[in-house]
């Protein structure tokens, strides 16, 4: 670990401990887990697909007030740097059918390109100055961080689950799709997932 001040425990102390480290960082596979993890893993291969899941409940719908005017806002600039990057996006979107291109939209927001962590790029639509003005937005309050750690003190186990694009897992009912139109440098998009 880095720090400014010394070392709590160094080298010294791994001749006091007596770990047999040879063991500690030895692998062994017991034949009946594999076996019992690979019928798992037949059992339930839909799940562990690497393309694109589908959510097979409802599709989602946008509900719009029906006096709602179309808002249409041109394609910003990309950055040259992010160009590449974000047309093998579009690209990698549209053939897993996550958009699709459309000739002429009503609706249409800028994207946002956001760089993640591992310098992939996610395109995200600007939809505050487009659709969210219009829809009819539940309005659940999150609850403060306080409420959340006094609910689950006690708790002895914890997970993380990371659906991957959990959001596009879910199909858009058809009427929904014209509000979701991204207006990219390339063309129109209209998404068939929910973005």
């Amino acid at each position: 670990m880095t720090g400014k001040g010394p070392n709590l425990i160094g080298r010294n102390w791994l001749q006091k401990i007596k770990i047999n480290w040879k063991n500690l960082f030895q692998l062994k596979e017991d034949k009946n887990t594999s076996v019992k993890v690979n019928k798992l893993l037949e059992k339930y291969e839909k799940v562990f697909h690497e393309e694109l899941g589908t959510f097979s409940g409802p599709k989602a719908k946008i509900y719009v007030a029906e006096d709602a005017s179309p808002k249409y806002y041109k394609a910003r600039p990309v950055p040259y740097a992010l160009r590449e990057k974000v047309e093998k996006e579009l690209e990698r979107l549209q053939e897993e059918g996550t958009i699709e291109p459309v000739q002429f939209a009503d609706w249409a927001a800028p994207i946002v390109p956001i760089v993640k962590d591992h310098k992939s790029i996610r395109i995200c639509g600007d939809y505050k100055v487009t659709v969210n003005q219009a829809a009819k937005l539940d309005n659940y309050p999150i609850p403060k961080a306080e409420y959340l750690f006094a609910t689950l003190s006690g708790g002895e186990k914890f997970t993380k689950l990371d659906m991957r694009q959990a959001y596009q897992q879910i199909l858009l009912e058809d009427e929904s799709k014209k509000y979701t139109t991204i207006n990219t440098h390339k063309e129109l998009f209209q998404h068939n997932r929910l973005p």
